[in-house]
């Protein structure tokens, strides 16, 4: 399996997990009535999935004035063109003796739709057919990542048939492994084993790169570590550089890491090897910048391995894009009547966010999260003069299956109107903040089955996390849902799920593993302004008064 993007595909090896991830770049699927815009993905007993490496010999029938659709998944980088190829080998007419009397009905009419209903069209979609029976579908998707349906019809008074030979993707491979070393604990290595620029056949251009940069999307690199890079001698010598200064101007805090040609460099296909040393936990989304000598242009790619830890800052995305399809993002139910829009009116790490208004009720599911401890974080905006109620929202289990229904492990309601953030399953609540960013931050420990949820770094509420809304959940961290629930705009930006420790218990002032009266004097006795750092000053504001007072009851009891 390989994840694709652009004019690369990495084949991921975890070397990390007991469990390895991997995630198809491109799924084709077929179906013989009207998706009506479903998409493949969660709706796959409606769809035949197709091998996008082989042949499926199943002979496909399209009966007179009927069609067949298919349905195209990538998850390819937002700001890269692909390209798809389906070779269909139609069948003669039944008077035909043999292929060679090149007796062939017609192709059959195409038409294809993206996504957001926008047509395929021109140069983007082409059938052709030659004397000896072969249909050629080329499809160009853009933009990135994104689901595309192609619909064949046949407009003959007589059915056609015809069988599915190849399903191509013209792409070069790049095997990526991340890798822990044992000592120092805290080092990783992302090891780049078997990589090229430019793609197959056809499509190979004068690509020659001169200078690769990567950089992480939120670990640091490595700036002491020795990487290394390894290419044909012919292609000259290879000097890294750490960098702080991405391509197109904008400040990597986390640095990156610039290998510099000072020979003809890699042509097209011509493979390499590389690392990138890391400090802590390997990310899993990283950007690339290769300079084409040739072209005078960087090329751009988005290396998303995918699984855990996870990010999303947005800053892939176009302004307005919809993220119903992108990578794993979804409307409630894969329905994209429920879609959420990208939008550079406010951002906190970049320059957008997604906007969660409307209809929108946004979901992102998660794998492999079952057992350990887990922060989830994410900051949000809610502008002044919020008009209803929007929910934040954390599910165990989600999609539902034949075993297991969705079940809720916390939703918090953002209340414009009475001016709170308010747990919706007990009484924990605090004053809803407008008009800057503000953490959301909960602390999952699935082994206690236990949650921890800060609001603005206080805290707010600790309960189960399989009954934090109804009985009967998961240990598992299913997905993260942004519901508006008809409201004017939220905005979230920087949603991270990662390994992470249980916070101290705040209110256990005296740290005796319980919050008793004791806390709660300790709490009268410091009242009124304080010193900083002063253990009573829950909420770090400089004053200890109603608020902290109100924080220590709420976590009465043992930490």
């Amino acid at each position: 399996m390989t994840v694709m993007f652009g004019v690369i595909a990495f084949v991921v090896v975890t070397t990390f997990a007991q469990t390895a991830w991997s995630k198809s770049g491109l799924r084709v699927f077929y179906r013989q009535d009207d998706p009506e815009g479903q998409r493949p993905a969660g709706h796959s007993d409606s769809w035949d999935e197709l091998d996008p490496n082989g042949v499926d010999a199943e002979k496909i029938w399209i009966p007179s004035d009927g069609s067949i659709w298919f349905g195209v998944e990538n998850n390819f980088s937002a700001s890269n063109i692909k390209v798809f190829q389906l070779w269909l080998l139609l069948s003669p007419p039944s008077d035909a003796k043999h292929l060679d009397d090149k007796t062939h009905d017609p192709p059959p009419e195409a038409g294809g739709y993206k996504s957001d209903g926008t047509p395929i069209e021109g140069d983007d979609l082409e059938v052709k057919a030659n004397d000896y029976g072969w249909v050629y579908v080329y499809v160009k998707f853009d933009p990135q990542p994104d689901w595309e349906w192609i619909k064949l019809t046949n407009s003959h008074d007589h059915p056609i048939s015809f069988k599915i030979v190849y399903v191509r993707s013209d792409t070069e491979c790049i095997a990526v492994q991340r890798s822990q070393s044992s000592e120092p604990e805290e080092s990783w290595t992302l090891d780049f084993l078997d990589a090229s620029f430019g793609v197959e056949d056809w499509m190979v251009n004068d690509t020659r790169i001169t200078q690769i940069e990567i950089y992480p999307e939120r670990c640091t690199v490595d700036a002491v570590a020795e990487p290394y890079f390894d290419a044909d001698p012919s292609t000259g010598e290879w000097f890294p550089e750490y960098t702080f200064i991405d391509p197109r101007g904008d400040l990597r805090p986390t640095g990156g890491l610039r290998w510099v040609c000072n020979g003809e460099g890699l042509a097209a296909q011509e493979h390499y090897k590389m690392s990138l040393p890391l400090i802590g936990e390997a990310d899993t989304m990283y950007e690339m910048f290769a300079w084409d000598e040739d072209g005078g242009e960087y090329q751009e790619f988005l290396v998303n391995l995918g699984g855990l830890p996870w990010v999303e800052t947005f800053r892939h995305y176009f302004a307005e894009n919809g993220m119903h399809g992108q990578w794993d993002w979804e409307g409630w139910g894969d329905d994209p009547a429920f879609d959420a829009l990208t939008s550079d009116a406010y951002a906190y790490s970049d320059w957008l966010s997604v906007d969660i208004k409307g209809e929108a009720d946004l979901v992102y599911p998660f794998t492999d999260a079952d057992s350990g401890n887990w922060v989830f974080s994410t900051q949000v905006y809610v502008p002044t003069g919020l008009s209803e109620t929007s929910y934040f929202i954390l599910l165990n289990t989600y999609p539902a299956d034949a075993v297991h229904p969705e079940n809720w492990s916390l939703q918090l309601e953002l209340n414009g109107p009475a001016g709170v953030i308010k747990d919706c399953d007990s009484d924990a609540a605090a004053p809803l903040i407008t008009g800057e960013w503000t953490e959301i931050r909960v602390e999952v420990d699935l082994d206690e089955d236990e949650q921890s949820v800060y609001y603005a770094g206080a805290h707010l509420l600790t309960k189960s996390w399989t009954g934090g809304v109804a009985p009967g959940g998961e240990l598992n961290i299913g997905a993260v849902d942004l519901y508006a629930s008809g409201s004017t705009s939220v905005f979230y930006d920087d949603l991270v799920l990662e390994h992470g420790e249980m916070s101290p218990c705040p209110a256990d002032i005296n740290d005796d593993g319980i919050v008793d009266v004791i806390d709660l004097l300790a709490v009268l006795g410091a009242w009124g302004p304080c010193e900083p750092d002063c253990p009573e000053d829950l909420n770090e504001d400089g004053v200890v008064d109603v608020i902290d007072l109100l924080e220590v009851l709420g976590a009465w009891g043992e930490c």
